[in-house]
């Protein structure tokens, strides 16, 4: 953990790790999950589908984001689980998109 909000959340520097974290015995999912599509060492696919699987996770709202332009790209991770989908890179009117793009998941609309 590490922040200051009423939600539950971590601050991951190594997705492994997180990955580790949450295949232990008591198993807290966060709220909200910011994924990037392409991390080194570990399959995003594959995790997309173990926390859809797992009933703890299940209420998990995950956004995807990724470099690539590629549609393909999108609808595979949509269809894996993902609740929305973001391209990269960013400049700062993109990453206020990004923020909408969040409140979207969680709360169902930007006014929250």
């Amino acid at each position: 953990m590490g922040c200051s909000t009423p939600y539950r959340c971590w601050r991951v520097g190594n997705a492994l790790h997180f990955f580790d974290q949450l295949a232990g015995e008591d198993i807290r999912c966060p709220d909200l999950l910011l994924l990037d599509y392409t991390l080194p060492g570990l399959d995003t696919r594959e995790l997309l589908q173990w926390m859809r699987a797992v009933p703890a996770c299940r209420h998990l709202r995950i956004v995807v984001m990724t470099g690539s332009d590629n549609p393909a790209v999108e609808a595979e991770a949509l269809a894996l689980g993902a609740d929305a989908y973001f391209q990269k890179p960013v400049g700062f009117q993109r990453f206020l998109a990004l923020g909408d793009l969040v409140k979207v998941v969680v709360f169902g609309s930007t006014q929250a």
